[in-house]
């Protein structure tokens, strides 16, 4: 991150210059905001901005919240709009300057540590630009200044901080230690250290000098759940008996790995490893060795089976579109973009939905395989009509999709 960019280089100056045009020269009005009473145009309630207001105010946002001396604000783009209005009704004050002025703040720059968990060191040791120090070293504030819960450690991550906002500052700290300690991880790999001392990790709070500190549950974290006999009345598990391991066919073995991945899915603390563990559900249940893209095909298998099964489809780009983002390019070696726990959420609950659809579908159908029951999928009477709906309607995922069943076929 940078810190004390010049307005032009956040592109405040930029955005007065815009806010101060007409929609109308931007092709008309895309934001209408109401004015105050006492900053009213000419008698007009509203100000209206055109496109290039609007982008101006996403670049804008994006360059200060990249910015340390501005990473204290909150709402940015609500701040950003009001900057506009202001640009609007006071067209001969530079609101660009007084916006910078009474923003930022001055960046601190300062230490912070975190304690690490199931690794120490006999002496202090840096390595890359965290510094390990015993716990008991006269730097590290004391065990009171760590969360009541943190429990015994003997090892402290001492990094070097800078900004306005101390919770970022943190992350930003934690994030460095926490790189160190995975390249320190791998480089011990292979070195007759047992996999289990190998996962050390660091604890959940810190601490700034002068008793600013804080604490962040891990994202794996659990929490105590209370069933009643009440909320356990429409809990139906014994639908799952056939996957008993003593007496199985191979549809229930499928169904079985399915279920496996989706628990590890459930455990793991990461929206994006949930949504990959997911994904190898599916597969499971159905998936095939063919070649070419899985994403479709899989996404196809899912909405049909939906639709056969409850007369409706999921949102039809959900699956396609998680399978491109994150399991394809996992598998390929890049970078998956950022899913949001809400994400990941919805798309447990459609991938269990199908997991309950795929085992009534083969009990009422009789089918003891999974091959025979994506057979099933694929030629049903209405599957056609499914292809035709989703090259119409279907996102960008889709239409890459059916171009590369036309060069397969």
């Amino acid at each position: 991150m940078r810190t004390g960019r010049s307005r032009d280089t956040l592109g405040l100056n930029e955005l007065q210059k815009r806010a101060r045009q007409p929609a109308s020269a931007q092709g008309g009005a895309v934001r209408t905001i109401r004015l105050p009473l006492d900053a009213r145009l000419q008698g007009s309630r509203y100000v209206q901005f055109g496109r290039q207001t609007e982008l101006a105010v996403a670049r804008s946002s994006k360059a200060l919240q990249s910015d340390l001396s501005f990473e204290h604000l909150e709402k940015v783009e609500d701040l950003l709009w009001e900057l506009a209005v202001d640009a609007r009704i006071t067209p001969d004050h530079d609101v660009a300057a007084t916006f910078s002025t009474r923003n930022s703040r001055q960046v601190i720059e300062t230490v912070c540590f975190i304690p690490v968990h199931r690794l120490s060191f006999e002496e202090e040791i840096q390595l890359q630009d965290v510094l390990f120090l015993p716990a008991t070293d006269a730097r590290v504030p004391t065990a009171d200044s760590f969360r009541e819960h943190e429990g015994p450690f003997r090892c402290v991550a001492m990094v070097n901080a800078a900004g306005t906002n101390y919770e970022k500052m943190a992350a930003r700290a934690r994030e460095k230690a926490a790189s160190v300690l995975r390249l320190l991880r791998t480089d011990l790999i292979g070195r007759s250290i047992p996999s289990m001392q190998l996962r050390f990790r660091l604890g959940t709070s810190y601490t700034f000098p002068g008793e600013l500190r804080g604490w962040n549950s891990r994202p794996d974290s659990s929490y105590d759940l209370e069933l009643s006999s009440a909320s356990l009345s429409d809990i139906d598990i014994d639908r799952y008996n056939d996957l008993d391991p003593e007496s199985r066919n191979t549809l229930q073995i499928k169904a079985d790995i399915a279920v496996r991945w989706m628990e590890r899915a459930r455990f793991t603390g990461e929206p994006v490893i949930e949504v990959l563990y997911l994904t190898f559900a599916l597969e499971a249940l159905l998936g095939d060795t063919q070649a070419g893209l899985k994403s479709g095909l899989i996404a196809r298998r899912q909405l049909m089976l939906s639709h056969i099964m409850t007369g409706m489809i999921p949102h039809p780009d959900q699956t396609i579109m998680l399978y491109g983002e994150v399991r394809s390019k996992a598998v390929h070696g890049e970078t998956a973009r950022e899913i949001s726990s809400q994400e990941a959420a919805a798309f447990h609950l459609a991938v269990k939905n199908a997991f309950d659809q795929y085992l009534d579908l083969a009990s009422r159908e009789n089918i003891q395989t999974q091959s025979k029951l994506t057979t099933l999928l694929d030629k049903h009477d209405e599957h056609e009509t499914l292809v035709e709906w989703l090259a119409l309607n279907g996102g960008p995922e889709w239409a890459k999709y059916f171009r590369s069943q036309k060069r397969n076929h």
